[in-house]
């Protein structure tokens, strides 16, 4: 399983769960949008890998691929 960063976190929860924009995200932290962008994705491309890969290992199917 991959480890979120503290940032990631924070800026996943600060988007997710506070709604803020992305410009919102980078005035409070004193980042650029793009480097809000990169780290949001980032962020949730590990999450949809980490499922992924979880997903696979318990799947009946596992040894068909």
């Amino acid at each position: 399983m991959q480890e979120l960063t503290q940032k990631e976190k924070q800026i996943l929860y600060l988007r997710k769960v506070e709604f803020y924009s992305q410009d919102e995200i980078a005035d409070e932290l004193n980042y650029s949008k793009r480097q809000i962008q990169r780290i949001q994705k980032s962020a949730e491309e590990k999450i949809i890998n980490d499922y992924v890969i979880k997903t696979l290992k318990e799947s009946p199917l596992k040894g068909a691929f």
